[in-house]
């Protein structure tokens, strides 16, 4: 599962990292890109339901290689529209919204399939390993990404989602079949749903960490778009500074999960979650205004580290509170958080449009010390749950 995670997520961050550059080089807009991210992530909002609702009743490897064979084709799809000229704006949104669409069956699939395959005691370590095999991918493909845009345009970075999906797929093959509890694969969808609303409601810390995943899906998806913009016109740095400045956000983000997994508990969870989230709106906000190259990688790369340790931390309390038999719907509520985060990140590109990139990011990090700090204010019962 590891193996498949890095192929998918290398030919994963090559291609959105050239969707970008290419809207960016195509409107000139910060709202445009943070459009795209919005239409990549934005269908988990609403079709994660399904995605849990499935994950819970047939095979969770089946379900994941079906989403990695659409994402294979929609990239096929794009490579050969921008390799035509036929690439426009709605095409790269559609194929963006069809692409989080599949993203709504291969999350769920993956975020269940791992408590499934190593024992409670190793779950911390499982996750954070998880998700450096992400994190480790974009370290590496992105800094490909731009030297190849750099030197080739964008056409030959799209097809290789495709390809790293496929390899993915192979490895996927090697993993047995896994079938949800029994129990839950005959039971009316509709009433699983409302179960899983009801469950949420009687876990208050569980359902709070539920909403509050949605900070870090707000900050990724943000930044993420942002990036082509402040490397064009504000750090005048190309699209290889811009594949160096996604590779730090995952450096940072490989650094703290690898400190996770050696840790292997964290004791003091809450006060790492909300120590993070101030950290990591403290660094978007120098991000914002720093005009040196070198200072950006450093605050990038606090800039990863901090969302990560946030959201797998907060992945941990969620998946260690949980039931089998409710993992699939509540992690797909926890997804629509996920899908959630990049429409309020268009709030930031339109205010990145009407003021200035460094107003409208440093406004952002504002925003994200305010909420742990907020938090932290709440009377002592609900600051001890």
């Amino acid at each position: 599962m590891w193996l498949g995670s890095v192929s998918e997520h290398m030919g994963e961050w090559m291609e959105n990292a050239a969707i970008l550059w290419l809207v960016n080089e195509m409107t000139g807009s910060p709202f445009m890109a943070t459009l795209v991210t919005f239409a990549r992530m934005g269908p988990l909002a609403v079709f994660s339901f399904v995605g849990g609702l499935v994950v819970d009743r047939i095979s969770r490897r089946n379900v994941l290689i079906i989403a990695l064979l659409a994402s294979t084709l929609l990239s096929f799809t794009l490579l050969v529209l921008v390799r035509s000229g036929s690439a426009a704006m709605w095409s790269i949104l559609l194929i963006s919204f069809l692409g989080g669409v599949a993203t709504s069956f291969n999350h769920p699939a993956r975020q269940t399939m791992v408590p499934n395959l190593v024992k409670r005691e190793h779950l911390m370590n499982a996750i954070s390993l998880d998700t450096t095999s992400v994190m480790a991918s974009r370290v590496i493909a992105t800094p490909i990404a731009g030297i190849l845009i750099h030197f080739y345009g964008v056409t030959p970075v799209l097809g290789l989602r495709a390809a790293g999906a496929g390899i993915a797929i192979i490895w996927l093959l090697f993993i047995p079949s896994m079938l949800p509890p029994k129990n839950t694969q005959k039971r009316n969808p509709l009433q699983d749903l409302k179960q899983g609303f009801a469950y949420l409601r009687g876990q208050p810390v569980m359902l709070g960490q539920v909403i509050f995943w949605g900070l870090p899906s707000l900050a990724h998806a943000a930044f993420t778009a942002l990036l082509p913009a402040f490397s064009k016109d504000v750090l005048h740095v190309g699209p290889v500074g811009y594949g160096f400045l996604q590779s730090a956000t995952g450096l940072g983000s490989v650094v703290s999960l690898l400190t996770l997994a050696t840790l292997g508990k964290v004791r003091r969870r809450g006060l790492t979650i909300l120590a993070s989230g101030m950290g990591m709106g403290l660094a978007f906000v120098g991000f914002a205004y720093s005009p040196w190259f070198a200072a950006s990688v450093l605050l990038a790369i606090a800039v990863g580290s901090t969302n990560t340790s946030l959201t797998t931390v907060n992945n941990t309390v969620i998946q260690e509170l949980l039931s089998d038999q409710m993992r699939g719907r509540v992690m797909s509520l926890r997804e629509v958080m996920t899908g959630l985060g990049p429409g309020a990140s268009l709030l930031v590109g339109s205010a990145a449009e009407l003021t200035t990139l460094t107003v409208a990011t440093a406004g952002l990090g504002a925003i994200i010390v305010a909420v742990p700090l907020a938090l932290l204010l709440l009377p002592t019962r609900m600051r001890r749950l």
